[in-house]
């Protein structure tokens, strides 16, 4: 917390390394992306590849952050989360 974090990224069972290794690069690869995609989305679409590669482990990935997290730019401007 005292960097900045917001959120965990994990598994709720114990994955092979390389996996785990795969679906690490590739979300902060799509995160640090100019395109400002949010967590949510990006988690998703990781976890379909997995699939479409026949591999169910992507499932087993549980973000602990507010699915619309991103990296902000310069200039970025964020609607205001309406409250509950």
């Amino acid at each position: 917390m005292a960097l900045g974090a917001c959120g965990v990224i994990g598994t709720d069972i114990e994955v092979f390394t390389t996996i785990a290794a795969e679906v690490g690069d590739e979300v902060l690869s799509q995160l640090f992306a100019a395109g400002g995609k949010r967590l949510g989305r990006i988690l998703l679409d990781v976890r379909r590849e997995l699939l479409r590669e026949y591999n169910p482990l992507g499932l087993a990935y549980v973000s602990y952050a507010p699915a619309s997290l991103h990296i902000h730019r310069p200039g970025c401007w964020c609607e205001p989360t309406p409250p509950p």
